[in-house]
């Protein structure tokens, strides 16, 4: 899991995953807690966008609701570019940590 830290040189941003305001690889952390609002069809490619500006090494911490969870979420995650490394509970969540891997596979 990821530990508190200094955070005051955070940006914290609200934005569509679909089209992040941010350069390539410019984040350390991105995360989505209970808030990931897109459908399995479309996930792929907000993995995608997630790990364009994920730097190499940052992560990306992913929680979802039990039901809203899909077979081969683990594969989209991979296929973009992202390495779910960590796989936690969290009430009726389920959650990922992943490491970026600095592009799609």
């Amino acid at each position: 899991m990821l530990r508190a830290g200094d955070l005051s040189g955070a940006l914290g941003i609200q934005a569509d995953l679909s089209q992040l305001p941010l350069q390539d690889k410019t984040c350390d952390l991105v995360y989505a807690l209970t808030s990931f609002l897109v459908p399995p069809s479309e996930a792929l490619a907000a993995f995608l966008e997630v790990a364009r500006v994920l730097r190499p090494g940052g992560r990306f911490v992913l929680t979802l609701l039990e039901r809203d969870c899909w077979p081969g979420l683990k594969d989209d995650l991979r296929a973009s570019g992202l390495d779910p490394r960590e796989e936690f509970a969290a009430g009726q969540d389920r959650g990922w940590v992943c490491w970026g891997t600095g592009g799609a596979s």
